[in-house]
């Protein structure tokens, strides 16, 4: 089948073949990286909101903290006022 072929057509051949093979990889690899960019872009989202949720509670946790130093030290003056008024 190939006999009767020119050395010149199976060569031609052959590299229009690896040419096609590579640009389905590129192609492939494209569409995989696409899909890649849209998955981390989800996971960026999520992430976020999961940062933010973190940093809330961080600071309710701190101003809660501070109320709770506020009222001790406003007792120790309290009881120190009450020492003092005897």
């Amino acid at each position: 089948m190939m006999a009767g072929i020119k050395v010149r057509t199976r060569l031609a051949l052959g590299f229009g073949a690896l040419l096609a093979l590579m640009l389905l990889v590129v192609a492939v690899a494209f569409a995989a990286l696409r899909q890649a960019g849209i998955q981390a872009s989800v996971l960026a989202r999520q992430d976020l909101a999961l940062v933010s949720a973190a940093f809330a509670m961080q600071a309710a946790q701190a101003t809660e903290s501070a109320l709770e130093v506020r009222c001790r030290i406003d007792r120790v003056h309290a009881v120190r006022s009450t020492r003092h008024t005897w």
